[in-house]
């Protein structure tokens, strides 16, 4: 039951992100807000890029233990 509860939270978080995502203007993406930070593009690149190297399959052999 927690595994289900885990994957739901899991699916609920990105399905939030892609909610803001699509609501936003592919040029906002772009921009950053001020020099030195990242652009919302830049911030959603770094979350898939970690999410599919260390969260994700973390996240299974837990699920699998």
């Amino acid at each position: 039951m927690k595994k289900l509860r885990a994957i739901d939270k899991f699916n609920k978080k990105a399905s939030e992100c892609l909610i803001v995502l699509k609501k936003t203007d592919s040029e906002q993406i772009s921009i950053s807000p001020s020099q030195g930070t990242w652009s919302l593009s830049e911030l959603y690149d770094h979350i898939i890029r970690v999410a599919r190297t260390y969260q994700i399959p973390n996240f299974k052999k837990a699920l699998l233990h």
